[in-house]
Order: structure tokens, then C-alpha cells, then sequence
């Protein structure tokens, strides 16, 4: 952090902060693994880090990530950890969809749903999940109850 509070953009966190920002995923992947070389207790950025990768198309080195950046967030067990958990799940469907594995993006969504059952993103992703595998009085289920939960942002609704 700078003196103003801000984050320090010289310092390997705030390199990969200003490379995200960037529309170069291949940049923003090596500072965040520079940073993370430096901090490796930033779930933060190891978040970013796989959202990066699956943007790369490297979607088995995202799901090795999310799976362990869950691990580091339980450990942590702070505000900020509870707040990542869902996003490391939501990360971690995404990339078993890429790599073409409906039961373990149903089973990321399950769990996030488990703990938020009105979760927007995880309901309404889940959805769609059902429905391009075919399960669709399952996935139309599911997105009812996302317009009926209504926890969404107007313009998704």
C-alpha cells in the first residue's frame, strides 16, 4: 500500500493489479504469479490468477487454483475468506465447463447454492448448465427461481 492508502503499483501486487487492468491475459498471468511468488497468502489474487487462466484457455490450471485458493480461504476463516469462497466455486464451474464436465460445474454451483441458496450468479449459471445438457425441466427450475428470487442486478433480470 502507498502512503495515501492506495495500492503501491510498484510493488508485485500492484503490478498484477495494473496488468488485469490491461486487456493482455498473458501479462496479467505472469505479475500475478510474480506477486503471488511474493504473497503467496493473497486469495485475492490467486482468484484472479485463475479467472486469468481460464481467460488464457488453460481451464485444468484454473481448476487446480480455485480448488486450492478454497483450501488457503478455509484456513484463513476471516470476513474476507467467506466473501472469496463463492467466487473461488463460481471460478471452478466455470473452468469444468470448459473442460467439458457437467457433473463438476453442477457440483461447484450445488455448492455455493448450499450455503446462498439465493446466490444469483451460481443459480442462474446452474440454469443454463442443466439446460445445455440437456436436463431442461431442471435448468428451467432453476432460472425460475432466479427471476423469482430477484436478487440479481436489474439489467440480468
Amino acid at each position: 500500500m502507498s502512503e495515501s492508502g492506495g495500492m503501491d503499483k510498484n510493488s508485485a501486487a500492484g503490478r498484477a493489479i495494473e496488468a488485469l487492468r490491461t486487456d493482455n491475459p498473458e501479462e496479467a498471468a505472469k505479475a500475478l504469479l510474480e506477486a503471488l511468488r511474493e504473497d503467496p497468502e493473497r486469495i485475492d489474487l490467486m482468484h484472479a490468477l485463475a479467472v486469468t487462466q481460464i481467460r488464457r484457455g488453460h481451464p485444468r490450471d484454473a481448476l487446480a487454483i480455485t480448488i486450492q485458493g478454497e483450501e488457503l480461504a478455509r484456513a484463513q476463516g476471516d470476513q474476507t475468506a467467506a466473501m472469496m469462497l463463492p467466487q473461488f466455486l463460481l471460478t471452478r464451474a466455470a473452468a469444468f465447463e470448459d473442460l467439458y464436465d457437467p457433473d463438476g460445474a453442477k457440483q461447484s454451483f450445488l455448492g455455493i447454492l448450499e450455503h446462498e441458496p439465493q446466490n444469483p450468479r451460481a443459480r442462474q449459471g446452474l440454469g443454463h448448465l442443466l439446460l445445455g445438457w440437456g436436463q431442461t425441466q431442471a435448468g428451467l427450475k432453476h432460472l425460475q427461481t432466479y427471476l423469482a428470487d430477484a436478487q440479481d442486478e436489474p439489467d440480468f433480470l
